[in-house]
């Protein structure tokens, strides 16, 4: 999933590599200073351009859109109210920041007599549509409405670690029957967006807040990475597990390509504790293989590298700091 702007350049690029991506456009009328319904139609203009291109592209099952107000404090309520209403005529997602930060938490209280949460749920927003990422800083009653309202929780352990946010109560959420999604956030605040690190630092840091070897086991931090992700998207009939019926997006681990390898025990321990990137041999998505052997199928990455870089050193020469 992926959220924020040039998203059709993303929607392109991601057709190209012949991976799957849930798109959104980061909507902010506080931010940007526009109306409510001016960044709703740019948001929705969006929505017509993704449906364009998976029609001439033919990848209807590959891309898929949803909704991104980016937060209770950059959004106003009456736009927050637009994307409500409109979630619920046509079953779109609604990807949303929420309680990321204790500063957050503190001015939407100040400012609406409400916790983010509670802000939230005061006017309906909250359902089982609504994916809200990081959610750090929850009262003690708003489990339970998380719960009742049916909230996909996205938690980005590293990000929030990097920008010192705190860490999100996972446990008490798991506890209260929260569908939690282990997610990265995005590459200005986790680096790597790499999930076999995700899923490490999400296994092990809650066994130290809580002084519990125990708690958030390796088996479902690996279930929070892929059947409550694909659950959270809305796509869990699609894909998150190997069944008859489902989509065959599958990763191959080749354990013989490094020391962690052996011996072989649990695999859920094993992919969440002692194995990385450097494991997979093989990436298939929707039947076709994007990575095999090694090697990407879909992308000259040579290629790739060299633009990427000459991209930055052009920002920089126009930034002035070159």
């Amino acid at each position: 999933m992926d959220m924020y702007y040039h998203e059709i350049e993303i929607a392109k690029a991601v057709a190209d590599a012949g991976v799957r991506a849930v798109l959104t456009y980061g909507s902010a009328d506080v931010f940007f200073q526009r109306t409510p319904e001016e960044e709703f139609k740019i948001a929705d203009d969006f929505r017509e351009k993704l449906e364009g291109l998976c029609k001439e592209r033919d990848i209807k099952d590959r891309l898929f859109y949803a909704y991104g107000p980016h937060s209770p404090y950059g959004c106003t309520r009456e736009l927050l109210e637009i994307f409500k209403e409109k979630s619920a005529e046509t079953g779109t997602r609604i990807h949303i920041h929420l309680a990321e930060t204790l500063s957050e938490f503190n001015d939407i209280k100040e400012k609406t007599g409400y916790t983010p949460i509670k802000y939230l749920d005061s006017f309906g927003f909250l359902s089982d549509r609504v994916m809200a990422a990081h959610v750090v800083w929850v009262a003690e009653e708003e489990f339970s409405i998380l719960k009742e309202r049916g909230v996909h929780v996205l938690h980005n352990p590293i990000s929030n670690l990097k920008l010192a946010s705190g860490v999100s109560p996972v446990p008490k959420m798991l506890d209260y029957g929260i569908n939690v999604a282990l997610a990265t956030d995005g590459p200005a605040s986790n680096n790597r967006l790499d999930m076999f690190r995700e899923m490490h630092v999400a296994a092990i840091i809650h066994k130290g807040v809580a002084k519990d070897p125990k708690i958030v086991p390796a088996k479902t931090v690996l279930e929070m990475a892929t059947v409550n992700a694909a659950k959270a998207l809305g796509l869990e009939n699609m894909i998150g597990s190997i069944e008859v019926g489902k989509r065959a997006d599958l990763v191959i681990l080749n354990l013989e390509k490094g020391t962690q390898g052996t011996p072989e025990h649990d695999p859920y321990s094993m992919i969440v504790y002692s194995l990385d990137t450097s494991f997979v041999e093989s990436v298939m998505v929707n039947g076709q293989w994007v990575y095999y052997n090694g090697e990407f199928t879909t992308i000259k990455i040579d290629e790739l590298r060299e633009k990427v870089q000459s991209i930055r050193e052009r920002l920089m020469q126009e930034a002035g700091i070159a």
